[in-house]
């Protein structure tokens, strides 16, 4: 089953439902650069599906991703870029390089009903899209969880630490990141969140 989306629709009825018809299941909205068939961003992509195959039960997923793996010039083959598509226990979309764009992002968010947004990533282009979105039309998003997945921790802030510590520090000045959940896996990224 795939679902089209007609990103230049204003038409309330044209809207993805997100709620499952037969069960009502609460839709949560992951916006995750990477996801299967990818496999070099590592363990977050095995989180997230291991998160959802556990929650389908109770919860509804719609995954936005990137249409290639981490480093690759080329699309995963085998997949429809700018459509929904099953994959595994969520329905999932892969967005085209040229569609990683702000106006495009808030178009498909909005296009979908969703009940939370959880972001797989503090520096990822797509959270920070997602997060400037929200700072400019505030009224319209959902609750938002931000999942950083050791991102603090010294041995990840430590590459490229001057990009990323200037990039903290206008996040904080903006508020870009005020009032998101956090969602974090031990008391040591706590810390270092």
């Amino acid at each position: 089953m795939s679902i089209e989306l007609n990103i230049n629709s204003t038409k309330q009825e044209e809207k993805i439902s997100g709620e499952d018809p037969y069960t009502g299941k609460p839709v949560v909205l992951i916006c995750t650069g990477y996801f299967f068939p990818g496999y070099k961003a590592g363990g977050i992509l095995r989180n997230i599906l291991n998160t959802v195959d556990n929650l389908c039960d109770e919860f509804m997923f719609r995954i936005i991703t990137r249409d290639r793996d981490l480093g690759e010039e080329h699309p995963y083959a085998g997949i429809k870029t700018g459509e929904w598509q099953p994959v595994g226990n969520a329905m999932v979309y892969y967005l085209k390089t040229e569609s990683e764009t702000l106006n495009y992002l808030y178009k498909l968010i909005r296009s979908i009903e969703h009940d939370v947004i959880f972001l797989s990533s503090y520096f990822d282009p797509l959270t920070i899209k997602v997060l400037i979105n929200r700072r400019i039309h505030l009224e319209r998003f959902k609750p938002i969880i931000v999942a950083p997945f050791g991102e603090f921790a010294w041995s990840s802030l430590g590459q490229k630490y001057l990009k990323k510590y200037l990039f903290i520090l206008a996040a904080k000045l903006t508020g870009l990141y005020d009032d998101v959940v956090w969602r974090v896996s031990s008391e040591f990224e706590a810390a270092d969140v």
